[in-house]
């Protein structure tokens, strides 16, 4: 019993590891904050704004949770109807993504205290509460299908997990390359972002008939 409970708890960290790492690749407004910290100011102050932004997909990640388990009590969440709807969300999101044109010019107002650095991450993202909707589609499509609170504090560690390695990595590599992220790889983002959510809406709908 023990054996089976420890079992799932780790298969919810990994599901929700991967959602916040692939997830974040739709940050690009994020990046380009992280990315003008970085090379405006300082490794640490790109990183501590990169903290702002996890902080804020964990919460969006925790009201996803909320709301599923609010689903799942209410009705059957293993009918077909909840993945199709949750791939319909995610493929309409892709396309967003890949005709987006994120921009990001204010290089004045990057602040060198660490607290507003923290800050500028969190409202970049908290002001894109469709993220909300991204998540509970992703766990829909994954079956990341908690019934408690207990049961989903796992995703929900794994979303940060994933979303702090994705901007350890990001932040690594802007600092190598000591380069501002140029239009020609943002598109490359954007292609790689919308790409991720329509991989997440497959496997949705391949659920149904795997």
């Amino acid at each position: 019993m023990l054996g089976s409970m420890l079992e799932q708890d780790l298969l919810l960290l990994f599901k929700g590891t991967c959602t916040g790492f692939f997830y974040t690749f739709i940050s690009i407004s994020g990046m380009i904050l992280v990315a003008h910290y970085i090379i405006g100011k300082n490794f640490r102050l790109g990183l501590t704004a990169a903290l702002g932004i996890v902080a804020v997909q964990v919460l969006w990640s925790a009201i996803a949770l909320l709301i599923m388990m609010g689903l799942i009590k209410s009705a059957n969440i293993n009918h077909p109807g909840f993945a199709l709807i949750g791939s319909a969300i995610l493929f309409i999101m892709a396309i967003k993504i890949y005709r987006g044109r994120e921009k990001f010019d204010q290089h004045d107002t990057l602040s060198e205290r660490p607290l507003k650095a923290f800050a500028s991450g969190a409202l970049i993202s908290l002001v894109i509460p469709i993220r909300v909707l991204g998540f509970a589609a992703i766990f829909a499509a994954i079956r990341v299908h908690t019934t408690t609170i207990d049961e989903g504090i796992s995703p929900v560690i794994g979303v940060a997990i994933g979303s702090f390695l994705f901007w350890l990595i990001f932040s690594l590599s802007i600092h190598h390359s000591k380069k501002m992220i140029s239009p020609k790889t943002l598109q490359k983002f954007h292609r790689y972002a919308a790409l991720v959510l329509i991989i997440f809406s497959l496997i949705g709908l391949l659920q149904q008939y795997f």
